[in-house]
């Protein structure tokens, strides 16, 4: 019995004992409350040493901004401000400085202007499609016009001139005759539209292919050019290859040449030789830069698709360059003698002197402003089977290009 009771208050729980209970949540509370003045002891060293890191950066970046900052403006700095601050030059076709042309007064407005060479070639070919004055002329007797094949006037270039006062920028875009477009009656080149629908279509569908207004147009026909030479003076031009004349074409080199014994042999039977075989001639070398005239027909009725459009646009870019040049070397009085002499060999146009007089001193500035140039965006597509070749046009990409023009 006594032993059980012992056990019972060995076992008892510390609640039954109060004194021995205080005594250990003292200790307790105590050893707690020292823990957690050491955290707040460390807390704060760690704090406190974050506060002097900070500083230390805070004062190396204060010293080197303030550093930066002053030599931009009174050291090596300058320089660097300046070329921030300054758009990159470019060098005018004169050699003047991008300033100088902003600089420098210019009256007139800007102006978009259509320039397009045909290709008709009546000594050439007798089988033009009638015009309306042909077609009253016709007695009964004459076979219908709807029953021969009949050949239509087309386009040897094309190209789009935008001149802009406000940029002090002339942009010279080709746009190759085969380029493909959309109409109402099915899909045709831009040669083909003027064929069928006249320089009015022709120019609504440039217009929707850069999103620019064409304000001016002159047409004239490729066997017009050497008087267009002889009245503002021989032309520069690019030719980028040998061009050869195969009967009424202008073509690129001829096939490989034959061996000398084979050339020999083939001269002895030139004279029985069937008469319209192809016959060869070079008609212009190829060359950077080449002043011409009477051979501009040849230069700009050139055309070879099995490789491309670039030597054609090439062609005519470069043409269109020449005769700006010439232009702009010229008077107001010299302009306006120059459209006099030209006026009359317009297949088409829409000038008259009020407008070569107002265009004067804007045409005379293409001498000294930046002049862009380039080919209408797009990808050629070889010719396949019965399907000739054609330029599948980016518009998306040259009204992208023009639109700086009309913002």
């Amino acid at each position: 019995m006594n032993d059980k009771q012992l056990i019972k208050k060995d076992s008892a729980p510390d609640v039954l004992r109060p004194g021995v209970a205080k005594s250990q949540g003292n200790q307790n509370s105590q050893k707690k409350s020292g823990k957690q003045i050491r955290n707040l002891r460390n807390f704060g060293i760690t704090l406190g040493i974050s506060f002097v890191l900070l500083g230390i950066v805070a004062i190396f970046a204060a010293r080197f901004v303030a550093d930066t900052v002053c030599s931009v403006f009174t050291g090596d700095g300058v320089k660097d401000l300046d070329e921030l601050l300054t758009p990159v030059e470019t060098t005018a076709p004169s050699g003047e400085e991008q300033d100088d042309r902003f600089t420098r007064e210019l009256n007139g407005v800007s102006f978009t202007w259509l320039m397009v060479v045909t290709d008709e070639r009546t000594s050439v070919y007798d089988d033009y499609f009638p015009d309306a004055d042909a077609i009253e002329e016709m007695e009964e007797d004459d076979f219908g016009v709807l029953g021969k094949e009949y050949r239509r006037v087309g386009t040897a270039g094309i190209a789009l001139v935008h001149a802009d006062v406000d940029l002090r920028e002339y942009t010279v875009m080709a746009i190759p005759p085969i380029t493909r477009v959309e109409t109402g009656s099915g899909d045709y080149s831009l040669s083909e539209i003027y064929s069928y629908y006249g320089i009015d279509f022709l120019k609504a569908k440039v217009e929707g292919l850069t999103g620019m207004t064409v304000d001016h147009y002159t047409v004239l026909n490729c066997t017009d050019l050497a008087s267009l030479a002889n009245v503002i003076g021989g032309i520069d031009c690019k030719i980028p290859v040998d061009i050869y004349s195969n009967g009424p074409l202008y073509v690129s080199a001829p096939p490989e040449t034959e061996t000398s014994e084979e050339t020999s042999e083939s001269e002895s039977t030139d004279e029985n030789a069937a008469e319209g075989a192809p016959t060869y001639e070079l008609e212009l070398e190829k060359s950077d830069l080449s002043k011409l005239s009477a051979k501009l027909e040849a230069a700009l009725l050139y055309s070879d698709y099995t490789d491309g459009v670039s030597d054609e646009t090439t062609i005519f870019q470069s043409f269109v360059q020449g005769v700006l040049k010439n232009l702009s070397k010229a008077s107001e009085s010299g302009l306006l003698s120059y459209y006099n002499g030209l006026k009359s060999k317009f297949r088409e146009s829409d000038l008259d002197q009020t407008v070569v007089k107002d265009a004067a001193e804007v045409i005379q500035a293409y001498s000294w402003m930046e002049v862009q140039t380039l080919v209408y965006p797009g990808r050629f597509v070889p010719a396949k089977g019965t399907q000739e070749a054609y330029y599948n046009p980016d518009a998306e990409s040259a009204v992208q290009y023009f639109y700086k023009y009309r913002a």
